[in-house]
């Protein structure tokens, strides 16, 4: 099951509203899945700071697409159930961190009892130790069991970590910064650097050598700010960017949809569309 958020800085939303529509370009996942009657929850923030004025709950309906392709404008009757609280909300999708940004966005609901507690913390945390140790433990959740965590006391130059499963390999650094492009530049070059090598040498409980010249190579920058996708390419090597939405979006389609390896695979490789 899935959840619509819509979130807007228009003065007028949500509340008296009966009828409204989104552009193309804020829409965050393929025109094609647009639904009528799924839970939508109507997040009105501040134009100026951005804080959250209220939440709403309800659903849409009476969808109608115009427009060329790329420039469409999607308009749909916006039906009110009633007006939430933010703690409820939180109770409710703990997950789920509400978007700064307007646009309408799509999530996978997780069933309360298959859901790890910490994943809340992820959302939530403001610490940069805590985020990198939790995203390690989602990574090994989603099923990869050959994962090395570069311990932190030695870990200037490096990345947080690196894993590899079937014939991929994946250097990731786990960051809370939202300026990514500015602050890790030279890092990113780094991880390239390691990949490129076709040989990487793990220190851990014991040495080993991962020999991955014949893998798909990707780096990925994991946030909490930004939106899943691929930055840039080079030398075969393709670098991107990671929410923790993506992460916990393939968690749920891991429980519910696949069964083996080469799946889960494929999915790693097209995170930035989850």
């Amino acid at each position: 099951m899935i959840i619509y958020i819509m979130v807007t800085h228009w003065r007028t939303h949500w509340k008296g509203i009966e009828r409204t529509y989104y552009t193309s370009n804020v829409i965050y996942f393929s025109l094609k899945e647009i639904q009528e009657g799924v839970t939508t929850i109507f997040v009105k923030r501040n134009e100026r700071n951005k804080e959250i004025e209220h939440i709403l709950k309800g659903t849409i309906s009476g969808i109608e697409i115009q427009g060329k392709e790329g420039k469409e404008v999607i308009h749909f009757n916006v039906n009110i159930e009633r007006e939430i609280s933010i703690d409820e909300f939180k109770r409710e999708f703990f997950y789920i961190k509400i978007p700064e940004e307007s646009g309408w966005y799509k999530y996978e609901i997780i069933p309360v009892k298959l859901c790890p507690p910490f994943f809340r913390d992820l959302k939530e945390t403001t610490s940069d130790e805590e985020f990198e140790d939790k995203v390690y433990l989602l990574l090994k959740l989603l099923g990869i069991t050959t994962i090395h965590k570069y311990p932190r006391k030695r870990q200037a130059g490096l990345p947080d970590g690196i894993f590899k499963i079937n014939n991929l390999a994946v250097i990731y650094d786990a960051t809370l910064f939202s300026d990514i492009r500015s602050k890790k530049e030279q890092q990113i070059e780094n991880y390239i650097n390691m990949l490129k090598s076709d040989r990487i040498n793990i220190r851990g409980k014991k040495e080993e050598v991962w020999e991955i010249s014949r893998f798909f190579k990707e780096v990925w920058i994991i946030t909490n700010e930004l939106k899943s996708e691929e930055y840039r390419e080079i030398s075969g090597i393709k670098v991107k960017i990671v929410s923790i939405d993506s992460l916990i979006n393939l968690y749920i389609k891991r429980l519910q949809e696949i069964d083996r390896e080469e799946e889960l695979v494929e999915f790693l490789r097209k995170i930035e569309i989850l």
